[in-house]
C-alpha cells in the first residue's frame, strides 16, 4: 500500500479488505461506521477515506464504490451499478454537483434543513423548477446514503421533512408528476433517493404481520344448547376463557358480576321471533326448519324450553332469514289448514300444546308432530336448511390482531385461575370492537341479493335474470355503491322467480333492471386504499378476500406494487370496467400488486387491474384483469385501544380486567 492512513481505527478496519477480489458495500459500511463512531466524520478521517478511494477504488465493486462516494459527497453518488446518479445520487454520473453544501453533511437528520437553507440562499440560481428539482435530487441521494443502518421510522420522518422542504421550493410541481407510474410522485421518489424515471418495486406495509387464531365459530356440533363446547375454538365453551373470567370475579368476591359466560351462551338467533336479548351461541352448524328449536336454540312455540321436532318457517323462498316481530305472528298449520292452539300443563307442571282444526277436531299426537309454525311473510313451509358453519368472529380476530400485540407467555395464573394464551386471544377478541375507536371502510359487502325487474306499469319482480346482458355500459348507474341499474334494455328478458317459474319480459315493458355487483370493489378504490393504509399508514388492515356472499376476514399487512405501465393501442382493455368501457382518449395504466395475508411473509393474493385517468389526472374508471378475483371490502380500526368504555358485544367482559390479565401475559 503506497499511501498512508493516519487514523488507526480506519487503518485497522481497512486491513485485509484487499485480500478478496473486490471490496464490498458491507466492508465499506464498516469503514464508515468506524469513521463516524464519534457522531461525525472528521476532516482527517475524510482525507483518509478519500485516499482509500483514490488509491484502491479499482478494487471496489460498483455498489461499494458508489456508497463511499455518496458518504464523501462526491459526484456520481448513489448511481451505484447504474452509474448515472440521476435522481438517486448526489450527482449526475461525472457532472459537477449543483450543491455546494450537500458534501458537508454527515448526519442524515441535517439533510432537509441544509437543502432549505441552500435553496433559499441561492434562490435566483434555482428559480427554474427543473434545476431546483435536480438540486433536490442530490439531497435525496445524500439522505439515502447516510440513512444506511438507521431506524427506518426515523429515516421516513426525515424523508417527509425533505419532501416538505421540496414542496416549499420551485421544485414543487414535480410532486404532481409520476413519470415511471409507480404511484410515487417524482418529488417523493427523489426525496427517497430513487430514480423517478425508472419503475422500481414499491414495498409498503407494517413492520410485521398481525397475529391470528381460530375464527371462534358461533355454531356447535349439535346436541342442543347445553353442549359444553371446545375451549380452544368456542368462546361460549363452559371451560373456556369467559368461564375462567367469571371464576376470577368469583374469587375476588364479585360473583354478582360473573355473568360473561351466561350472556355468551344465550341463543344468537332469538331475533327470529323478536327477542333482542340475544347472545352468541347457535347449537348446530346447519339450521333446519324441520327441527327449528334444536338447530337454532330459539323457543319458537313459546313453551319455555328447547324441544326436538318443532317445525317453524324462518327461511324464505330466497334462502334468507324471514324473522317476525313476535311469536304471535307465527300461525300453526297442518298442511293448508290453520289451527288453533290450546296450552295445557300436566301434573308435573310441564307445559305442552293441543291443536284443533277449524271444525273443532283435536289433532292426534302423530298429526301434531307435523304442525308447522307458518310465517305469513315467508313461504309457509318448513322444509329449508341453511349452513352457518362459517359464522364466527373472524372480523374481531382480525381487529384484535391489529389492535393488540401478541401475548408473550403461554399461560398465567391470577388468584388461582389459570388462563392459557388461547384464552387470552379469546378475551382480546371479545373486547376488540369496543377498542377500535370506529372503523374505516372501503367497498360494500356482497349479500347475494336477487336481481329485480321493474315494469313500466309499476310491478316489481324479484328473482334471477337468466338472459345474458351487459350491465357495465356507459348508461349504467349505481345505487348504494354496489347495485348496478339499467333503465333501458335492447332485448326481451327471461326471468326466473323464487318458486322456479320462468317468464319472458318484453324489452318495451321494462322500466329498469338491477343486479347486485359481486365485483363492486372498484380497482380505483382498492388502489387508493392500499396505498394510503399501507403506504402512508404503515399499519395492517383487514379484507374479505372472497367476494361471495359469505365473509372471510383476513389481515393484510404488506403490499408490493410490482409493475405499472401505460397501455396503448390494442393493449387497452376492451372488457368493460367498473364504470363501463374505457375512453380511448384517456390514459390507461395497468398495475400488478401483491398483498400478503394473515401471518405469512410469502402467501397472499396477486391483484392485476387497470385504471383510466382523464386529462386532469383523475381516476375515472378501472377494471380487473382476467384471472384476478377482487376482494369484497377492506376495513381497519379507526384508533388505538384505551382499555376503557362499554363492551357492547358482551357487557360482562370489562376491558380494564382484560387489560390486567393481558399485562401478566406480557411479563
Amino acid at each position: 500500500m503506497s499511501f498512508t492512513i493516519r487514523n488507526k481505527g480506519l487503518r485497522d478496519a481497512f486491513a485485509g479488505m484487499l485480500a478478496d477480489s473486490k471490496v464490498t458495500k458491507e466492508e465499506v459500511q464498516k469503514l464508515l461506521d468506524q469513521a463516524n463512531k464519534d457522531g461525525k466524520i472528521s476532516g482527517r478521517e475524510k482525507t483518509d477515506l478519500q485516499a482509500i478511494l483514490k488509491n484502491t477504488g479499482d478494487k471496489f465493486d460498483a455498489d461499494a464504490k458508489a456508497s463511499l462516494r455518496t458518504a464523501l459527497g462526491l459526484e456520481g453518488g448513489t448511481g451505484g451499478t447504474g452509474g448515472t446518479g440521476g435522481t438517486g445520487g448526489t450527482g449526475t454520473g461525472g457532472v459537477t454537483p449543483l450543491s455546494t453544501k450537500v458534501s458537508t453533511i454527515t448526519d442524515f437528520k441535517q439533510v432537509a434543513a441544509t437543502f432549505a437553507q441552500e435553496i433559499s440562499a441561492r434562490a435566483s440560481e434555482f428559480a427554474a423548477p427543473e434545476k431546483a428539482f435536480a438540486l433536490f435530487a442530490e439531497y435525496g441521494g445524500k439522505l439515502k446514503g447516510l440513512a444506511t443502518g438507521q431506524d427506518p421510522r426515523a429515516v421516513d420522518a426525515e424523508i417527509e421533512k425533505l419532501l416538505t422542504a421540496g414542496r416549499n421550493s420551485p421544485a414543487r410541481g414535480f410532486d404532481a408528476k409520476d413519470v415511471d407510474l409507480d404511484t410515487l410522485s417524482d418529488l417523493k421518489e427523489a426525496a427517497m433517493g430513487r430514480d423517478s424515471k425508472k419503475f422500481e418495486e414499491r414495498v409498503m406495509g407494517a413492520d410485521s404481520p398481525a397475529w391470528t387464531t381460530t375464527y371462534w365459530p358461533s355454531a356447535g356440533s349439535g346436541g342442543g344448547m347445553d353442549q359444553p363446547g371446545n375451549p380452544s375454538s368456542n368462546l361460549w365453551a363452559k371451560e373456556g376463557a369467559l368461564g375462567k373470567l367469571d371464576k376470577l370475579l368469583g374469587a375476588r368476591g364479585m360473583a354478582d358480576r360473573a355473568k360473561a359466560l351466561e350472556f355468551e351462551r344465550k341463543p344468537m338467533l332469538g331475533w327470529l321471533v323478536g327477542d333482542r336479548n340475544t347472545g352468541h351461541m347457535a347449537p348446530d352448524s346447519t339450521l333446519n326448519e324441520a327441527d327449528a328449536e334444536m338447530t337454532t336454540g330459539v323457543d319458537f312455540d313459546g313453551d319455555g324450553k328447547i324441544s326436538a321436532g318443532v317445525k317453524a318457517d324462518f327461511i324464505n323462498e330466497h334462502g334468507t332469514f324471514a324473522p317476525v316481530w313476535g311469536r304471535s305472528q307465527l300461525v300453526p298449520k297442518l298442511g293448508a289448514d290453520k289451527l288453533t292452539r290450546k296450552e295445557v300443563t300436566d301434573a308435573a307442571g310441564v307445559k305442552s300444546f293441543e291443536f284443533y282444526k277449524a271444525d273443532g277436531k283435536k289433532l292426534t299426537p302423530d298429526e301434531a308432530k307435523n304442525v308447522v309454525y307458518a310465517n305469513p311473510a315467508s313461504d309457509g313451509k318448513a322444509e329449508s336448511t341453511m349452513s352457518i358453519s362459517w359464522w364466527g368472529y373472524c372480523d374481531q380476530v382480525a381487529l384484535a390482531g391489529i389492535l393488540f400485540k401478541e401475548p408473550v407467555k403461554d399461560k398465567v395464573t391470577i388468584d388461582g385461575v389459570e388462563f392459557t394464551k388461547q384464552d387470552m386471544l379469546g378475551l382480546l377478541t371479545v373486547i376488540a370492537s369496543s377498542q377500535a375507536q370506529g372503523t374505516d371502510f372501503a367497498g360494500n359487502r356482497y349479500d347475494g341479493e336477487p336481481d329485480t325487474i321493474t315494469l313500466k306499469n309499476g310491478k316489481k319482480l324479484s328473482g334471477k335474470l337468466e338472459t345474458d346482458i351487459e350491465f357495465r355500459t356507459k348508461d349504467m348507474t349505481r345505487e348504494n355503491g354496489d347495485v348496478m341499474v339499467l333503465k333501458k334494455v335492447d332485448k326481451d328478458l327471461t326471468f326466473r322467480t323464487p318458486d322456479g317459474q320462468t317468464q319472458t319480459i318484453k324489452a318495451a315493458d321494462v322500466a329498469r333492471v338491477t343486479r347486485e355487483d359481486q365485483m363492486d370493489m372498484s380497482p380505483m378504490e382498492f388502489h387508493k386504499t392500499v396505498l394510503e393504509w399501507l403506504g402512508d399508514g404503515k399499519r395492517a388492515a383487514v379484507m374479505d378476500r372472497d367476494s361471495a356472499d359469505h365473509v372471510w376476514n383476513y389481515n393484510f399487512w404488506k403490499a408490493t406494487l410490482k409493475d405499472g405501465k401505460e397501455l396503448k393501442g390494442t393493449d387497452v382493455p376492451t372488457q368493460p370496467g367498473h364504470n363501463g368501457p374505457a375512453n380511448p382518449a384517456n390514459k390507461v395504466v395497468s398495475f400488478d400488486m401483491e398483498v400478503l395475508l394473515g401471518t405469512s411473509t410469502s402467501w397472499g393474493n396477486d391483484y392485476k387491474y387497470w385504471i383510466e385517468y382523464d386529462t386532469a389526472g383523475k381516476a375515472v374508471n378501472g377494471g380487473w384483469m382476467n384471472g384476478t378475483s377482487p376482494p369484497d371490502f377492506l376495513w381497519r380500526p379507526g384508533g388505538t385501544p384505551s382499555w376503557s368504555g362499554a363492551n357492547q358485544r358482551n357487557p360482562f367482559v370489562d376491558p380494564k380486567l382484560v387489560k390486567e390479565i393481558y399485562e401478566k401475559f406480557q411479563g
